[in-house]
């Protein structure tokens, strides 16, 4: 098992891999706590995209997020991973995934899990080294794993769980039934330094300071002159991007912010302003209300509401960005949170196309969006052709 050697001055990194889990950001938000690089990727990330990952950073590990569905039905990453000689820690959903791909048996528990809980250390080294004989964590979990696959040993138990913790040193593969990330696991964070440091031997080396420098000068090489039109919420999420974005191409930047009706009184205004505030030069606000509430009359069904307004959202910004004159021949689209709402995307394109087209397929077809290769028409088409 390897951790790999420098090739440059790349920062470290630990990548996350999620499987739907609630607490997926907080995973790599805690790793880059401790000063190492980390980032989400979906569960079904290819070897491919991990080595382009690989360029950029310099992998020391990687961890698999919990989730809520159960390894027999539930989602599986590409089992190359296995054999990149790279530490792998799997929590809750990744430790039953782990055990259950080499050959360990994962079953419903007796009963279920949620909350606090003490695990009983009967190993403590790697992954719990410097931790009491007792330690609270948190549960949350309908399946267990009650048969370890050949080659593991168990770590630590609790009064409901044999194989709570388990480890494979020789191929560096770890697993904990819990939740090491949220603060009511109580040593949580000297868990994942154990990992980060002692197991994968990473440096803690990245600062959000070089994450915004690098990612600046990234947007310049790939943006270049050319202009680029913004889906903009006023969120965490796209206000950020927008931030970066900006920062690298100025006023080539063109926001838009569309006004569905369901935000609270001002808000758009007010995020109208702050934007201006902060010098973004195009800011762009779309008040559509009327057609979203509409469309939303007389709708009960939760699901539907949800559909009904991104698809709206879609057709609005298509037409908005048809009538600024000042980027008609603007080859860029930023779709700032696409990666982590894809089949989301992919629904409001082609719906009840979700589940017959690759998702590898459409995160092609939208990347091709991303680069200008494709208008949103053009991707309408090539997905309902796929169904």
């Amino acid at each position: 098992m390897q951790t790999g050697g420098k090739k440059t001055d790349m920062s470290d990194a630990i990548l996350v891999l999620d499987f739907g889990a609630q607490y997926a950001q907080l995973i790599t938000r805690r790793i880059r706590e401790l000063s190492v690089y980390s980032e989400l990727l979906p569960y079904d990330t290819p070897l491919e995209k991990i080595n382009e990952f690989r360029k950029k950073y310099e992998l020391k590990g990687i961890i698999l997020s919990g989730g809520p569905a159960s390894v027999e039905t539930g989602p599986k990453m590409d089992k190359r991973i296995f054999e990149i000689g790279l530490p792998i820690l799997g929590l809750c959903y990744g430790h039953q995934l782990i055990a259950h791909e080499l050959g360990g048996e994962v079953r419903a528990s007796k009963s279920r899990e949620y909350g606090k809980k003490n695990i009983h250390i009967q190993k403590p080294e790697g992954l719990l080294e410097g931790l009491s004989e007792k330690e609270r964590v948190w549960m949350s979990h309908g399946d267990t794993v009650y048969k370890l696959p050949e080659g593991f040993e168990r770590q630590a138990s609790t009064s409901t769980i044999k194989n709570a913790v388990y480890q494979n040193k020789e191929k560096g593969l770890y697993g904990v039934q819990f939740h090491p990330e949220v603060r009511h696991t109580k040593h949580g964070m000297k868990m994942l330094e154990n990992f980060a440091f002692k197991i994968c031997k990473s440096t803690p080396n990245w600062k959000m300071g070089n994450f915004v420098e690098k990612t600046v000068k990234e947007l310049k090489e790939k943006i270049g002159n050319e202009k680029v039109i913004m889906a903009l919420s006023g969120g965490v999420d796209s206000s950020v991007a927008a931030a970066l974005i900006h920062k690298a191409i100025g006023e080539n930047l063109h926001c838009v912010y569309v006004n569905h009706g369901l935000v609270r009184e001002g808000d758009p205004e007010k995020t109208k302003k702050v934007f201006e505030q902060l010098g973004f030069e195009h800011f762009y606000l779309e008040d559509a209300s009327e057609k979203f509430l509409g469309r939303l009359k007389g709708i009960r069904d939760p699901e539907e509401k949800r559909r009904i307004i991104s698809e709206e959202f879609v057709k609005v910004f298509i037409c908005c960005q048809g009538n600024i004159k000042e980027v008609e021949k603007m080859l860029k689209i930023s779709y700032p949170t696409v990666k982590k709402n894809l089949a989301e995307v992919v629904a409001i394109l082609c719906p009840q196309s979700k589940k017959e087209i690759p998702i590898h397929d459409s995160e092609d077809i939208l990347s091709d969006i991303a680069e200008g290769n494709l208008s949103v028409e053009e991707a309408i088409a090539r997905l309902k052709k796929k169904r």
